[in-house]
């Protein structure tokens, strides 16, 4: 498969990605749907890390170290989040179900810490790789920043919904952009 090829199919997950990440928020802040917006956010990270990887190929011999950083630090917060939504979705609900004392013990033990770090490196990461994105000129700087506003608000609407939602449409909706320019172009 030729590199223009995987970039352009990375172009069709990242598209993917937009779509499931807007969804499962959307589902976990209207509340009710736990565990089907948990498993969508499973599906959405394995997207999302394809389309990590062609976002990147597109642009790594512009994007310098600053866009390796972002990239390897994104990916990591990915595949944290991964492991996150397949507990959310396979282990946490026979848990509170059969075992709900153990439950509140995994949550706030030694692995409590996972949540804030996953959390944390996914955003974090996007940041760092869409200012990457904005100083090649590769993809689509208004793109990046949709990316970079979604996350910030993401962060900043913890506790209102209103902000939060806001947040993860743009998100989804920078992801969605990105993934149409790789899809369109796949290399210069």
């Amino acid at each position: 498969m030729s590199n223009s090829t995987w970039v352009r199919w990375s172009g069709a997950a990242a598209i993917v990605f937009g779509v499931l990440v807007f969804v499962s928020g959307a589902l976990r802040i209207v509340g009710g749907f736990a565990v089907t917006a948990a498993a969508l956010s499973f599906a959405a990270m394995f997207v999302g890390a394809l389309a990590l990887i062609g976002m990147f190929a597109r642009q790594n011999a512009r994007a310098g170290v600053f866009g390796v950083i972002g990239f390897v630090v994104a990916l990591i917060g990915v595949m944290l989040s991964a492991a996150q939504m397949y507990a959310l979705t396979f282990i946490t609900p026979t848990l509170a179900e059969k075992f709900p004392d153990a439950l509140v013990q995994v949550n706030s033990g030694p692995l409590g810490f996972l949540f804030p770090l996953g959390y944390g490196s996914f955003l974090f990461g996007f940041i760092l790789f869409s200012l990457a994105v904005i100083r090649a000129k590769v993809l689509p700087r208004w793109a990046a920043v949709a990316l970079i506003v979604g996350a910030v608000l993401n962060v900043a609407g913890i506790g209102a919904v209103i902000v939060r939602l806001a947040g993860i449409l743009i998100f989804g909706a920078g992801a969605v952009w990105i993934g149409v320019a790789l899809w369109k172009k796949p290399s210069e």
